[in-house]
């Protein structure tokens, strides 16, 4: 991995090490770098140190858009591609079919913030939590990206302060 892909991942470790951002309910987007390999380290990092806390993580990058989660100790994988809904319609209804709400979310890829792609959904609010570390962004991107964590979404009831990291 490249220097600031390492920093990326240092910095998103030590700030969930640091704070209480993963528990029962939470939905946190921490889109890492456009390395493959930073999603992956990231995904391995929470299944490994959250266990207790059934999360699932969902990878938006060039290769997966997929969402994983433990049952009964062995993972189970979704794709979450469609050509006729949105990204976060997908997202919320597999999470509601699933009856995975409280647990806790985890967003990773950096693909996303590109693409414009929309992640929260009514269905289960916007993110409680952001943990951004892109230091070799431009402006264009840096607004991308926390354009990821912000909508109209005010009025939603499911509608939650999010707390950024950065």
């Amino acid at each position: 991995m490249a220097r600031h892909h390492n920093s990326q991942a240092h910095y998103a470790k030590v700030t969930l090490e640091s704070n209480d951002i993963i528990h029962e309910g939470a939905r946190v987007f921490i889109p890492m770098h456009r390395s493959n390999n930073s999603h992956t380290f990231l995904r391995d990092y929470i299944f490994e140190n959250y266990k207790s806390l059934n999360p699932i993580i969902v990878t938006i990058n060039g290769v997966n858009k997929i969402l994983e989660y433990y049952e009964n100790d062995h993972v189970k994988t979704f794709s979450l591609q469609s050509n006729t809904k949105e990204f976060c319609e997908i997202l919320a209804d597999k999470i509601i079919e699933e009856k995975l709400e409280k647990r806790p979310l985890i967003i990773t890829g950096f693909l996303c913030v590109g693409m414009g792609q929309t992640l929260t959904h009514e269905k289960l609010g916007s993110f409680t939590s952001a943990i951004f570390n892109h230091l070799d962004l431009s402006n264009d991107d840096i607004y991308q990206l926390m354009g990821r964590i912000f909508g109209r979404m005010r009025k939603w009831k499911t509608y939650t302060r999010t707390k950024v990291y950065c």
